[in-house]
């Protein structure tokens, strides 16, 4: 079984770990300050507080990337790589936060979330092009997916950023069809 990267999943993981970073940065850095901490109701998250639970679930999936161990016996995750690209930025369903995913109201401004997260993106995308690391034996398991490898891990972190970027549109969209 082959347990390091192959060409083609690099390019997969690197491509889309970049295009969600744009995406993302393309929401975000047009906010006003009032756009950056307003939120649609009690209930949901400001563009602040979405993006700050996108950067605790990035550090907290890429440590586990890094330090999962080895699995004796890897699962078969075929067809893992398109359930996560597909489900988890889809938005047909809410899933609750874990605790240590919830946001705490620690970026006040955009700019301080866009720099921290720059930099751990930027070092997740390194990883992601050099590597040579087992990750397709370092598996863990996702709440609701299930078990994932290392690989799916990383396509996780971009899915995830994908979806809350969705969200932020979303609610920009509705507020900008109230005013």
């Amino acid at each position: 079984m082959q347990t390091t990267l192959n060409d083609a999943e690099r390019a997969l993981v690197v491509d889309h770990l970049c295009r969600t970073r744009d995406d993302l940065l393309a929401v975000i850095e047009p906010l006003s300050a009032e756009d950056w901490t307003r939120k649609d109701g009690p209930d949901r998250w400001s563009p602040a507080e979405g993006c700050e639970h996108i950067l605790l679930v990035e550090n907290a999936v890429f440590g586990r990337v890094l330090h999962t161990p080895e699995a004796g016996t890897v699962p078969d995750l075929v067809g893992q790589d398109k359930k996560i690209l597909q489900m988890v930025p889809a938005r047909t369903g809410r899933a609750e936060a874990p605790p240590f995913a919830v946001p705490t109201n620690r970026f006040p401004a955009a700019a301080d979330f866009l720099e921290e997260f720059g930099q751990k993106r930027s070092a997740v995308i390194e990883y992601a092009r050099v590597t040579t690391e087992p990750i397709h034996a370092r598996v863990a398991p996702h709440m609701v997916l299930g078990p994932c490898s290392g690989y799916h891990w990383l396509l996780f972190i971009g899915a995830h950023c994908e979806r809350h970027a969705n969200q932020i549109k979303e609610s920009l969209r509705s507020h900008s069809a109230k005013a």
